[in-house]
């Protein structure tokens, strides 16, 4: 059996956190990162010990562990009046073969009538070898859209939120229908500094950290600084490949590119 948990979720891991910096040796990055899993396991038999790997997606993709440190403490559990078992008996950090992403995987025991292992806190700290990975391109608007000479900075931070997510196609539901595309968010952008020539804006963006060898898509948000008066926005990709791929051979893809035009609706 086998619980997979991603830490970009607050339902899946509360208070996910990392902070990172640099070593004495280049290309190496010391991480710290931390949080309480929620993998929520329910039994009813305090006849037998069930075991089970639980698998936190640490969202971080590495080339490889130089060294680490676990810990690892029981946050909830329960009971009700049975014999029992709850234990986190061991921890392995690991790389994902696809999309290089750094993985804390726990092997747990539980037992009772019932019993439930609800929550444990972790915490590694780790050194890895790494490389930047990222997607970057630009924004443009005309004026006619909206007017951003006037924005400070602080309101063209504002304008956009860029992300790099993963596709999951959802099945029809019941009775007919179609099916729905949804896109989760693996990597958030930074937007730059905002610049026109003549009635045409440009905002720059660069998503770092997103994962090797997954289909991303790039997926840009109008902010709520951004307010055609009137109008409906809609936002194209003109430039780059979709899906975008990283590799460790190529880890960065430049150039996918976004325009924002506007329609009134009557």
């Amino acid at each position: 059996m086998a619980i997979s948990l991603d830490s970009n979720d607050p339902g899946q891991v509360a208070s996910a956190s990392h902070i990172e910096f640099e070593t004495s040796q280049p290309g190496q990055r010391a991480l710290v990162f931390s949080g309480i899993a929620i993998p929520s396991w329910n039994l009813n038999d305090d006849n037998n010990i069930y075991h089970q790997t639980i698998t936190v997606n640490l969202r971080y993709p590495v080339i490889a562990v130089v060294n680490a440190s676990v810990s690892l403490g029981l946050a909830s559990i329960g009971n009700d009046d049975s014999a029992f078992l709850f234990a986190t008996d061991s921890d392995t950090l690991c790389i994902d073969n696809n999309s290089q992403e750094l993985m804390l995987q726990v092997d747990a025991a539980l037992s009772g009538d019932p019993s439930s292992l609800n929550r444990f806190g972790y915490q590694v700290v780790v050194v890895v070898t790494t490389q930047s990975t990222g997607i970057s391109g630009t924004i443009r608007f005309s004026k006619d859209v909206f007017d951003a000479s006037n924005l400070t900075e602080q309101q063209v931070q504002e304008l956009f939120l860029v992300s790099a997510d993963t596709l999951t196609v959802l099945p029809p539901p019941p009775g007919g229908g179609f099916g729905q595309n949804q896109y989760n968010p693996v990597a958030y952008g930074q937007l730059g500094g905002l610049t026109w020539s003549g009635d045409d804006f440009s905002v720059p963006y660069t998503i770092a950290g997103a994962p090797y060898n997954v289909e991303l898509y790039g997926i840009v948000q109008i902010g709520p600084a951004f307010k055609p008066s009137g109008q409906t926005t809609v936002v194209t990709q003109t430039g780059g490949p979709s899906p975008v791929g990283l590799k460790v051979n190529a880890p960065s893809v430049s150039g996918v590119d976004f325009r924002v035009t506007s329609y009134t609706v009557k």
